[in-house]
């Protein structure tokens, strides 16, 4: 299969407000948009929300707050839907090493399901590195993206871990279910620059994520065989 060049840009209408959206992601099939937004009728300072459409070829429904369950009075953000119903966010409602009033917040990595009814179960926080029951630091963690290889089931996301800069990380999944201790992908960040929010592609070959070992903030990749 080939491609053309990518169309210009166009504004989603139905998704855009005055307030800031952030984090876009549809879900495996394309039917839904999830966004990171400040626009009023949420739960708190940064809510996630989604978007619907009946087939890849039409517009977008109105957007939708995912309620209570998902977003709290803090700051909810980075959705990663896996199917399934599965999802991946970061929340800073209760985070590894934080305490009250922690200036700026950091955020963990948590997950949930969407059931039949359309209602969301209890936010399960992954655990934390500091007592050994999951891939969440001190620091906060952004950008969660799951992948399924011939090696296993990792989870990729960047954190400024135990430092101040955000580097990227990958942490396996075990077979009870947790995240093992996440490891530094060494030859993807640069000792001395912000490297963060991965997004691995289904096959597991490419990796985007932001960087600004260039001067600004860009958008870097990075490929690797599969064997």
């Amino acid at each position: 299969t080939t491609y053309s060049d990518w169309g210009a840009p166009t504004a989603v209408s139905e998704v855009n407000t005055a307030a800031h959206e952030g984090c876009p992601i549809e879900s495996p099939n394309g039917l839904q948009l999830y966004v990171a937004s400040t626009r009023t009728g949420g739960a708190g300072k940064n809510d996630i929300w989604v978007a619907e459409r009946p087939n890849t070829s039409a517009p977008w429904g109105p957007m939708t707050n995912l309620g209570p369950t998902i977003n709290s009075a803090d700051q909810e953000f980075c959705p990663t839907p896996l199917g399934g119903g599965l999802l991946l966010f970061v929340s800073d409602r209760t985070a590894c090493g934080a305490t009250p009033g922690m200036n700026p917040p950091v955020g963990d990595i948590y997950l949930t399901r969407e059931r039949y009814d359309g209602t969301w179960t209890t936010p399960r926080h992954l655990g934390c590195v500091a007592d050994g029951t999951g891939p969440n630091f001190t620091g906060g963690e952004f950008g969660p993206s799951l992948v399924t290889t011939l090696r296993g089931i990792y989870l990729y996301f960047s954190s400024t871990g135990t430092g101040t800069d955000h580097d990227i990380y990958r942490s396996r999944l075990n077979l009870n279910g947790t995240f093992g201790t996440p490891q530094a992908v060494a030859e993807l960040n640069s000792t001395t620059t912000v490297d963060q929010m991965p997004n691995v592609s289904r096959d597991g070959t490419e990796i985007v994520f932001a960087s600004n070992r260039g001067g600004n903030m860009d958008v870097w990749t990075a490929m690797r065989n599969r064997h």
